[in-house]
């Protein structure tokens, strides 16, 4: 060991990889992508999250695609005789690392899950006391100076009153996206191609934040509207 456990933090998706394949044998499923979308997707009528799939030719119509300008190519770890593949189609094998970057998902969705973590209601996948809890303790590690504060998030921040700040980005030549929540109000963002922003590799939006803020929203549930039942 490196460190003595609970001591520090490093960036590792194989931990989370770990984690659903834990989440999966614990939920009686084969796959992670079972177990989270018997307890988790289902339960909010999320049905556009879905495991990613690695090679072009097994990509669903719906699909967006990646987008990196230089157009990389690599050698294919998806069949014997590796050959050149475009980059992020076949260079590494992305069907295995359900708990760690190997889901895809419609925005609409994404969107479902901000809006369960700024409910302070009981959803019906988890209970707000939960929630509350899981957040709380990523804030813990936030303002413990420990790096990414765990839970997915890259920071959590507790406002008190049960409003958490919460950010998560990523960003790849070839895609990029963010959600980010900020007491009452949250946003998920996805575009092709590479995030570029003056103030850090994953930065906050606080403009698109502001924008969200002032906008007379309608009282109605817009969720129904594609395809997602009311909260």
């Amino acid at each position: 060991m490196v460190a003595a456990p609970g001591s520090s933090q490093v960036y590792n998706n194989c931990g989370y990889y770990l984690l659903g394949r834990v989440v999966a044998h614990l939920r009686g499923k084969n796959r992670p992508i079972d177990a989270y979308q018997a307890a988790l997707f289902d339960p909010l009528g999320i049905h556009r999250i879905r495991r990613a799939a690695s090679l072009i030719s097994a990509q669903p119509n719906d699909e967006a695609r990646y987008q990196d300008p230089n157009i990389p190519v690599g050698a294919s770890e998806m069949t014997p005789d590796r050959p050149l593949v475009p980059s992020e189609y076949g260079t590494e094998q992305i069907e295995i690392m359900e708990g760690g970057g190997g889901l895809t998902g419609a925005l609409t969705d994404i969107a479902r899950l901000v809006a369960i973590l700024i409910d302070q209601k009981d959803n019906p996948a988890l209970k707000r006391a939960t929630i509350t809890s899981m957040l709380s303790d990523g804030a813990a590690l936030t303002a413990a100076g420990m790096g990414r504060a765990g839970y997915g998030f890259d920071a959590l921040v507790n406002q008190g009153g049960g409003n958490f700040y919460g950010q998560k980005g990523g960003s790849l030549a070839s895609s990029g996206n963010v959600l980010q929540l900020n007491g009452q109000w949250g946003f998920a963002l996805c575009w092709g191609g590479k995030a570029t922003a003056a103030t850090s590799w994953y930065p906050d939006y606080l403009t698109v934040m502001n924008i969200a803020k002032n906008v007379a929203w309608e009282a109605a549930d817009l969720f129904p509207q594609f395809g997602v039942p009311s909260l």
